[in-house]
């Protein structure tokens, strides 16, 4: 698939999977989509370089309780277009995005229903500070193999039942 721009009309949807598209290169198309009831999952496109599309977008999975989830997406560096989101239902989940700096993009993000939050093997994120207006507990937290945190990375302040791997355990102590 190299479009989405057949989507262009829809302010909401059940859930939405772009799973191994090898030639998207935006969402263009999805510039109107307010609303994700269920799992909003951005999978394995490697030419993938913007989310400015979803600059509508302001809550996942809070009717259906879905997952926002971000993998293998090389090009990405960035999250801007996610500034509106505010709520997601379960997790969050950004994996394997080895040009990722940061999280800035999610700022706004103030509630987790009692999900987790997965940031594993970001070689290039640079610190967490998006996710510092967080203020919902959350279920756990993995932070692993983000080669590029470091002790002086700003980690923001978590509440949650388990924490995995070194850098969370990190988080919990600055």
């Amino acid at each position: 698939m190299e479009s989405i721009n057949p989507l262009s009309n829809l302010k909401s949807i059940a859930g939405l999977l772009l799973y191994n598209n090898s030639n998207l290169s935006s969402l263009d198309g999805l510039q109107n989509i307010e609303l994700v009831e269920g799992a909003f999952r951005i999978d394995s496109n490697e030419k993938l370089s913007s989310l400015h599309a979803l600059s509508s977008l302001s809550s996942v999975g809070a009717t259906m309780g879905g997952d926002l989830v971000i993998i293998n997406c090389p090009a990405l560096t960035t999250l801007a277009g996610l500034e509106k989101v505010s709520l997601v239902g379960n997790d969050i989940i950004i994996k394997d995005n080895s040009h990722l700096l940061n999280l800035d993009a999610l700022l706004s993000l103030k509630q987790i229903n009692m999900g987790s939050i997965r940031i594993i093997n970001n070689s290039a994120l640079i610190n967490m500070q998006g996710l510092s207006n967080l203020k919902s507990p959350l279920r756990d937290i993995e932070i692993q193999d983000n080669n590029a945190l470091n002790q002086s990375a700003h980690y923001p302040t978590f509440q949650a039942r388990s924490i995995y791997g070194l850098s969370a355990i990190k988080a919990l102590r600055h």
